[in-house]
């Protein structure tokens, strides 16, 4: 499923990951020691990235042996795909049935598709998690102190590709405590990943002056508070992230709960459409959802919304009908992955809801371990199973051509500005960023540019952290529209997508008509300006 899109273009924040892996080849020491132009401005790396080092070790391995190409390093994020199925399904052997239909549950989810095709940290950190419960769960059971060990190593590796992964030291800690084992087997493995976490804080407060694992979290707390989001707006994009990226939750609802209950579903999701359409705390998550297609953005809300929604019924009746601490890990794993990503990340999106996805396909292959083979598991599991894969699918595809059209676009507006006498500045980051800048372009720079006339500036829409500019001091000599997907995407604002932020639109993909990308060329045509 994944080995299609392995030629997809750097996106988003791949480039971060590049330039860091980058530096490590020549200073393995000093990973964040360097500037970056993230921001319309020079920064240093460190005050840039909020992710810890591990992924990107892990890309100059592989870049130093088989290149930098793309191909190259999707086919080498693989290998953590391939671990987290397969961690999937050994945590799910010791709690359900059929872990097969948990491993697959996973792999027909759109977020693990699509964060599986980045070269981003976050597939590898939910490897590193799985399979750090499945050694410490065996490490417990069987009282063997190697495993429970290498357990401990493994939740700090985790930690140290993402910095969520260190709230899987508390689950550890919580099923220690609740199967009632003796604390000398297990407490050392615990305190493993807190000193290794403790010295990465000292050790990048003397390197950096900063912690980076406090600076990540009070980056956090800050860029929620500047973003203004109420209570109830966060809450609903939060389900709707939820619903959207663990879709086979919401398709499966027939095999998960009776025909009356489903219809209840179904009542609640156009109550929700009601409300999302009347009330403007609502109403306001699709501001820039317009044109003939309009309708189609509240019912696609509602039925993401519905659809979270049933991922927390999941975990609240299964903990209910089975208190065992199996299950209660399960429902703590799931709850605090949505509270985590609805109320305390910088912003709700995708890549923070994608560690909650193994957790609900084991409770799924739980619910339906009872329905006996036949018509009725064919028609409410099988075939709504396939049609998520589908989807997941389409969806994947569809943040593969996204991401492709900036390459494109790099391409196409670097042969435009060929012939331009003056020097090349762009707008804009993310892959294309990364791609332009091949093309010897400079980033806009705020405080240290320097214009002269004829100089060019190539201005993107659909990207991050653009800065407006004075119009009566450039000229569009050009404009290029690139239309990657038609009638869906992972960002666009014109329909309510964003995956990798929901600034771009409360869902984390969206069907609908997509507005095409503009890149123009603009040439600057007033005095020499600097610092301006």
């Amino acid at each position: 499923m994944l080995v299609p899109f392995l030629g997809k273009a750097f996106n988003i924040d791949d480039p971060l990951f590049l330039w860091v892996a980058q530096q490590i080849t020549r200073d393995p020491l000093q990973f964040f020691n360097f500037n970056v132009n993230w921001y319309s401005h020079s920064m240093p790396m460190y005050e840039i990235t909020k992710n810890p080092p591990f992924a990107s070790f892990y890309i100059a391995a592989v870049a130093s042996i088989f290149g930098w190409s793309e191909v190259a390093l999707h086919s080498a994020f693989l290998l953590p795909a391939i671990a987290a199925v397969l961690g999937t399904y050994e945590l799910a052997v010791m709690t359900c049935p059929r872990p097969g239909l948990a491993a697959i549950s996973l792999l027909c989810t759109p977020v693990f598709l699509v964060c599986s095709t980045s070269i981003m940290c976050d597939t590898m950190m939910l490897a590193f998690w799985l399979w750090a419960l499945v050694l410490w769960k065996i490490g417990l059971r069987e009282k063997e102190p190697v495993l429970l060990l290498a357990a401990g190593l493994l939740a700090a590796v985790c930690a140290l590709t993402k910095y969520f992964g260190m709230c899987l030291i508390p689950l550890m800690l919580l099923s220690a405590l609740m199967q009632r084992r003796s604390w000398v087997w297990w407490l050392p493995a615990v305190v493993i990943p807190i000193v290794i976490l403790t010295f990465y804080q000292l050790w990048t407060k003397a390197s950096y002056s900063v912690g980076l694992l406090s600076s990540a979290a009070d980056y956090a707390v800050d860029a929620k508070a500047i973003g203004g989001r109420k209570l109830l707006q966060n809450f609903v994009v939060g389900l709707s992230f939820t619903g959207g990226c663990i879709l086979p939750t919401g398709i499966c609802a027939g095999a998960l709960w009776k025909a009356h209950r489903v219809a209840l579903y179904l009542a609640a999701t156009i109550l929700l459409w009601v409300a999302i359409e009347n009330i403007r705390e609502l109403a306001s998550l699709l501001n820039n959802v317009q044109g003939p297609w309009s309708w189609l953005g509240p019912w696609q809300l509602a039925a993401f919304v519905v659809c979270g929604g049933l991922v927390l019924i999941l975990s609240v009746e299964e903990l209910v009908n089975d208190p065992s601490s199996e299950t209660v890990q399960l429902f703590l794993w799931i709850t605090g992955t949505f509270l985590f990503a609805a109320f305390i990340n910088w912003t709700v999106n995708g890549r923070s809801v994608l560690p909650m996805a193994p957790a609900v396909g084991i409770l799924l292959a739980r619910r339906v371990s009872s329905i006996r083979e036949g018509l009725h598991r064919c028609i409410t599991l099988y075939i709504p199973l396939a049609a998520a894969a589908v989807i997941a699918l389409m969806v994947t595809a569809a943040d593969c051509r996204l991401a492709d059209s900036a390459r494109t676009a790099a391409d196409d507006t670097a042969q435009i500005v060929a012939g331009y006498p003056g020097k090349v500045w762009f707008e804009g980051h993310w892959g294309f960023q990364y791609y332009i800048q091949q093309h010897n372009a400079s980033p806009l720079d705020i405080y240290s540019m320097r214009l002269h006339l004829g100089d060019a500036m190539i201005i993107p829409t659909n990207t991050a952290n653009l800065v407006p500019l004075p119009s009566n001091l450039f000229s569009i000599q050009s404009e290029i529209r690139l239309q990657p997907n038609p009638i869906l995407s992972t960002v666009c604002s014109s329909i309510g997508a964003g995956f990798y932020a929901a600034e771009f639109g409360p869902m984390p993909f969206a069907f609908g008509p997509v507005s095409a990308d503009t890149y123009q060329v603009a040439v600057f045509n007033s005095a020499p300006v600097h610092n301006r």
